[in-house]
């Protein structure tokens, strides 16, 4: 993905996939990485980002055990690892508003949204950690919408994400694709 930034077209880009499935960790396990760079200008004269992430979410239930984070800069490198320990608890995703039951990093937090019905109307609400601070997410689908982009046209799914840590509330509108990826096509926020 390309991340605009104010008037920069090409302030950062955003890769996420998944890597595999096997066994990790003595576990069953989908391995799920994500990589965050900034751009030449940007990196030098605004903020430096060269980032890596990886988590390991169960395929039973979608949950993370394990969550690793390496984060460069211009002066040196530093390694965080963070073990979930919770239980698989069944949600109930058909209800028009349900909660997602876990503990999510970010990027866990990314995919588990995708693997929802997105039905319009829907609301659904999940629980992310990060190592500064815990975050409450909640996604409102609020209806369908053609979005143009550089490399086409989509029929999408319309949200919104609201992203609070207690002091402070995002909004971030996303766009998925309407086949059952759910692939995010566009995301803005203001």
């Amino acid at each position: 993905y390309i991340v605009s930034y104010s008037n920069f077209s090409s302030a950062a880009h955003a890769q996420v996939q998944v890597v595999s499935r096997g066994n990790f960790n003595g576990r069953d396990a989908i391995q799920l990485q994500a990589h965050v760079a900034t751009t030449d200008l940007i990196k030098v004269a605004l903020i430096s980002i060269n980032n890596d992430y990886t988590t390991l979410v169960d395929p039973q239930s979608g949950l993370p055990f394990r969550s690793e984070q390496l984060v460069h800069d211009a002066i040196s490198s530093s390694q965080s690892l963070h073990e979930f320990n919770q239980s698989a608890g069944a949600t109930d995703v058909s209800q028009k508003q349900a909660t997602i039951a876990g503990t999510f990093d970010f990027l866990s937090a990314f995919y588990r949204l995708r693997s929802l019905p997105l039905t319009e109307g829907a609301t659904y609400a999940l629980h992310v950690w990060t190592e500064s601070q815990p975050y409450e997410i909640e996604l409102r689908v609020t209806g369908r919408e053609v979005v143009r982009t550089n490399i086409g046209m989509f029929n999408t799914i319309a949200t919104q994400v609201r992203l609070s840590n207690g002091s402070e509330t995002y909004k971030i509108y996303a766009r998925f694709s309407e086949d059952e990826s759910h692939v995010p096509v566009l995301l803005t926020s203001k």
